[in-house]
């Protein structure tokens, strides 16, 4: 309920940054990404109304991924983009972490709930050779790593678990793949 709340404001606010103009009206699809808190009809209806986007709007949520969701719908929209040049997506990325904060004296998941925090951002993304260029995207599955980062829907929010391995892992993954 709280996510219900609150999530919709935030949003429209990350899109009125941006400052969209005449380009309002010409989004063609909207992709949220969203793993804290779900709701139906849901936060796309809520944004396209709010925002004023025309309702024939191509809407896709990009949920339970967590912070790798806004790669995973940044690479979506590129898709977008290079099979339909007069696209234009808008991508909203939102989470409200402290909605599952837990009392916990477990390391692991106090290093979770320090990390991860509320926030929302927006980017538009278009095929016109201006602004930052997605050119392409890669992706290392790093073997035995499975259990670093977990979380699962527990009954009083996310039971989240974040080992202090992650960030000499990650570094070690990318000077091997480079």
């Amino acid at each position: 309920r709280v996510f219900e709340q609150y999530s919709p404001a935030l949003a429209q606010e990350a899109v009125e940054r941006l400052d969209l103009g005449e380009d309002r009206e010409r989004i063609t699809h909207v992709l949220i990404t969203c793993c804290t808190g779900f709701s139906a009809p849901g936060l796309d209806f809520e944004l396209v109304a709010r925002c004023k986007l025309p309702s024939s709007v191509e809407r896709t949520m990009i949920g339970f991924m967590g912070c790798y969701a806004a790669i995973n719908a940044l690479k979506l929209a590129r898709h977008i983009v290079r099979s339909e040049p007069e696209a234009r997506v808008l991508v909203l990325n939102l989470e409200l972490c402290t909605l599952h904060l837990q009392e916990t004296s477990e390391i692991e998941e106090v290093l979770s709930f320090l990390l991860f925090g509320d926030g929302c951002a927006a980017a538009l993304v278009t095929a016109e050779p201006r602004g930052i260029a997605l050119d392409r995207f890669r992706a290392v599955v790093v073997p035995g790593t499975g259990d670093l980062i977990t979380w699962n829907i527990g009954d009083f929010g996310f039971d989240m678990v974040l080992s202090g391995q992650v960030p000499g892992t990650i570094h070690d993954a990318l000077q091997a793949s480079v």
